[in-house]
C-alpha cells in the first residue's frame, strides 16, 4: 500500500497490536518524508510493543548515519534507533542493523551489537569500524584471521562472530534467488 509521512504512528500501533510482520519501504519518498515516517515509526514501536519484535533496518547508516546533520530529521530519527538499539529489549524490540558502510553507521548504534556478520569490506576505514568493534566487543586473538580476510573475501562469504555464544565461523551464504 503506499506510504505517506503521516503513517508511522498507527503503522506503529498495528504492528505492535497484531504482532504483524511486514516490510516498510521508504525507497520511492523524499528524504523528509523517510524521516517522518521513521520517527514516528520507530517511537511509535518503543511506546506500544510489548512482544518480540525483530526489526531489520536495511541501509541502516541512513537511518544512524556516523555524521547526521544537527538540524532536521536525521538528528531526530537517530535518536530513536538508538534508542531501540540501547532500551528496545526491554519492549520485546531486537534491532538487526545492515549496511554495507559499517564506518557510517552511527557508533553508539553499532556498540549495541552483540552479533556481527561481515562481508568483504575491502574499504580500510569499513575494516577499521569491524576491528573496533572486535575490540570492545571480541577476542583480541581470534581478530587476526578475520582482519586479515575481509578484504579478499569470495562474493557471498562472510564470518559470523557472536562472542557471547562462543561462535566464531567462516561462512559461505546462498545466493539470493
Amino acid at each position: 500500500m503506499p506510504l505517506s509521512a503521516k503513517m508511522g504512528e498507527p503503522l506503529a500501533k498495528l504492528i505492535a497490536s497484531e504482532n504483524l510482520p511486514c516490510v516498510i519501504d521508504t525507497s520511492l519518498m523524499r528524504k523528509e518524508e523517510q524521516g517522518e515516517l521513521a520517527i514516528e515509526l520507530f517511537e511509535g514501536l518503543f511506546r506500544f510493543n510489548r512482544d518480540p519484535l525483530t526489526i531489520v533496518l536495511e541501509e541502516a547508516d541512513v537511518f544512524a548515519p556516523q555524521n547526521p546533520s544537527k538540524d532536521g530529521y536525521a538528528a531526530r530519527v537517530l535518536h530513536e534507533v538508538d534508542r531501540i538499539a540501547r532500551r528496545g529489549r526491554a519492549r520485546g524490540l531486537r534491532l538487526i542493523s545492515l549496511t554495507q558502510r559499517p564506518a557510517r553507521l552511527h557508533k553508539d548504534v553499532l556498540s549495541q551489537a552483540s552479533t556481527l556478520i561481515a562481508m568483504r569490506l575491502t574499504s580500510p576505514h569499513d575494516r577499521g569500524t569491524i576491528e573496533d568493534w572486535i575490540k570492545g566487543n571480541a577476542d583480541a586473538g581470534q581478530a587476526k584471521e578475520v582482519m586479515g580476510s575481509l578484504a579478499t573475501l569470495a562474493v557471498g562469504e562472510g564470518w559470523v562472530w557472536a562472542p557471547d555464544i562462543d561462535i566464531l565461523n567462516r561462512e559461505k551464504f546462498p545466493k539470493i534467488k
